[in-house]
């Protein structure tokens, strides 16, 4: 407790504060902004850091990484776009909320949402995370790999068209593919050599969800608002949080969605967009009234937020207690503790225990600074999304571009969106969802990394992911998640047949 206390008054401190809301409202910025992220805000503010007390330092560093997976939402629910790729699972709902005329309500339940999953998953981080950093080594390379597996059939299960879902995922598999593969060798690139590294994620996000925005509406010669609201109440603009009896009566998907961020978390090479997906596929099996997901319903949009504002403190466990970076935020972030002269793992905790609770700390507190930030926020986006079509669109354009750019000073992330737009205009009009080609496209290179690795321990031998208990698991899940809304569809059209023919 007296670690605890040195490390609160620490960042109590007025500088300290001053950098945790830097880094948070940066983060949030970043992540909102489509085409940047909370991990290049990382990566341009890193040398500066060097000249900060390192408790300074890292209080800005954590800052950076919860503003930037709560930032995302934003846009995410005001323009169907968005910010980062752990807010795509909170447009399926919030978006449809805003455009009932609840967009308030929207960032209310996501705001609400990102601060209980993120307290919950600081609690954990500081209460378990080197007995949840063995929980971590026990997943090997099969575990992972089934992992993967569950993640897609959980994606492909959330549409109607199960066909056309999976047929999105595997495309966004084979696109994963480019690049270098676990031998050495290069494939599918083209001898484009900005694809030498793979096809890049944010590219792909923003060409999917932004860009085809604007090409959407240079095809129309209509000049209308953005957002056609399909409710007459549209006065629900500005963040408007729920009580607590509604809160209270939502504890099971909160508890639900902040668990399934943290647990995700913690595991190497996920992060807060498998932490989404996984919490609303989940929600949505339990849900009385399934038929709602998609169409605007406060459960979706409590899961995916409480989920992928969870995982910080997941992440933060392996990077900490083993230093294995949990995302691509955390092992950004190793530079940091390299910078400042720092371990990362065991003597981390020996030798400067104090900023393990400086961390601690900071990650319990930057949460609540979501109030504010999403006031704010939420005063700029909504009324930015009722624009018109001739201001709105080309200010899409120019944040989408200009972050594209930003990224690696180059043209080749602008061409790359550019193809993913066509390719999500062609998807939209022969109805194939973009998610599961985005959480295909992310999966892909874990997915073949594990399972070699898989192969190469069991000598070739494909029975290893069904002995191991955990992946045996897990695949038998991914197996129900697809097979059980077949069953469920069959029924209900024989029920609808019999139905039919007693009328």
């Amino acid at each position: 407790m007296g670690g605890f206390l040195d490390a609160i008054l620490t960042v109590m401190q007025p500088y300290n504060l001053l950098a945790l809301v830097v880094g948070v409202a940066l983060g949030s910025l970043f992540s909102a902004i489509p085409g940047l992220t909370s991990t290049l805000a990382l990566a341009l503010l890193l040398p500066l850091t060097y000249s900060l007390p390192t408790d300074t330092a890292f209080v800005i560093m954590i800052g950076l990484m919860g503003g930037g997976l709560y930032g995302g939402m934003l846009t995410a629910i005001t323009l169907n776009i968005p910010g980062a790729p752990g807010s795509v699972a909170t447009t399926f709902d919030g978006h449809p909320m805003f455009r009932n005329g609840q967009g308030g309500k929207a960032i209310g339940w996501a705001t609400i949402s990102s601060i209980i999953g993120g307290v919950i998953s600081s609690i954990i981080l500081a209460a378990g995370a080197l007995q949840l950093a063995k929980v971590a080594l026990s997943f090997g390379p099969p575990e992972m790999f089934a992992l993967t597996i569950f993640g897609m059939a959980a994606v492909i299960s959330l549409n109607t068209d199960l066909t056309k879902s999976a047929l999105a995922g595997i495309f966004g598999l084979i696109l994963g593919t480019v690049g270098i593969d676990a031998f050495g060798d290069f494939r599918f690139h083209f001898g484009v050599n900005d694809l030498a590294g793979g096809m890049p994620l944010l590219p792909a996000v923003v060409g999917l969800f932004a860009l085809v925005k604007v090409f959407q509406a240079m095809n129309t010669s209509v000049d209308k608002p953005t957002i056609s609201f399909s409710s007459a109440e549209t006065a629900d603009t500005r963040m408007r949080l729920p009580g607590v009896k509604s809160i209270l009566k939502r504890w099971k998907t909160l508890l639900r969605g902040s668990l399934i961020g943290t647990f995700v978390g913690f595991l190497p090479g996920a992060g807060g967009n498998i932490a989404a997906f996984a919490a609303y596929n989940v929600e949505k099996r339990a849900s009385r009234t399934p038929e709602k997901f998609g169409q605007g319903a406060e459960e979706g949009v409590i899961a995916s937020e409480s989920a992928n504002n969870a995982t910080p403190g997941g992440s933060l466990i392996p990077t900490l207690t083993l230093g294995i970076p949990g995302d691509q935020f955390a092992a950004v972030m190793i530079g940091g503790f390299i910078i400042h002269g720092l371990p990362v793992g065991p003597l981390l905790f020996r030798d400067h225990v104090d900023i393990i609770y400086v961390i601690f700390v900071t990650t319990f507190l930057m949460n609540f600074l979501f109030l504010p930030i999403g006031w704010v926020g939420s005063m700029m986006a909504v009324p930015l999304a009722r624009l018109r079509d001739t201001l709105l669109i080309p200010i899409i354009a120019a944040f989408s571009l200009a972050g594209l750019f930003a990224i690696a000073g180059t043209t080749s992330n602008i061409l790359i969106a550019l193809i993913f737009a066509i390719i999500g205009l062609a998807a939209d009009r022969f109805g194939f969802p973009p998610a599961p080609l985005i959480l295909g496209l992310i999966l892909s290179s874990i997915m073949e990394d594990a399972m070699n690795q898989s192969l190469t321990l069991s000598g070739g031998d494909y029975s290893i992911f069904i002995t191991h208990p955990i992946s045996a698991c897990f695949l038998l899940a991914a197996i129900l998640f697809v097979l059980l809304p077949l069953v469920f569809d069959k029924r209900k059209a024989k029920k609808q047949q019999a139905t039919r023919g007693l009328s």
